[in-house]
């Protein structure tokens, strides 16, 4: 099929589903009527059309453009994804944007969760998760515990905390006495 015969003859109203359409056609990114049914009927974005197209956003957008679908305004689409980050101390984190407002998780939260940390605990504005062993990259569930923000902080900003170390953990910990 050449650049000209992008054309598709897809009957999107029978039981041939549109990952069949997609599977059956050439090229996919280049047929109207699949790009039709992806972005507009069903609203997804150029992003999550390229994923289904196996091709990128912006080879989406140029063959958008050229079938003339309008396409909305990049503000405009409905992106709600995470993405997976580093904050400026080398914690890994995931970055959650919905209705216009990110919002942020860190890998240290998580695993304290599924130690069975209480998860209003863990995000309560009282709380910090704590790496025992001051590295922020290490999340194992045996170097992680939730302790009082008065407890983190002090731990880490005196002089004269005492480090331990840890045969579990192999190195040198923080150990921070919790607020009962």
């Amino acid at each position: 099929m050449s650049t000209q015969q992008t054309t598709s003859s897809f009957d999107f109203s029978t039981d041939l589903s549109i990952q069949a359409c997609i599977e059956k056609a050439e090229y996919p990114h280049r047929d109207p009527e699949i790009l039709e049914e992806l972005y507009v009927e069903r609203e997804l974005t150029t992003w999550e059309c390229a994923e289904r197209l196996g091709c990128s956003q912006q080879t989406v957008r140029r063959w958008l453009d050229k079938h003339d679908i309008e396409t909305r305004r990049s503000g405009s689409e409905r992106v709600e994804r995470a993405a997976y980050n580093h904050d400026s101390g080398g914690h890994p984190k995931w970055d959650v944007r919905s209705e216009g407002e990110t919002k942020t998780v860190y890998v240290h939260q998580l695993t304290a969760i599924m130690d069975g940390a209480d998860p209003a605990e863990v995000f309560d504005n009282g709380t910090h998760t704590h790496h025992k062993n001051e590295h922020p990259f290490d999340n194992r569930s045996e170097n992680i515990e939730v302790v009082s923000q008065s407890d983190h902080r002090s731990a880490h900003n005196s002089a004269d905390t005492e480090r331990q170390y840890d045969d579990e953990l192999g190195c040198f910990v923080i150990n921070i006495a919790r607020d009962e």
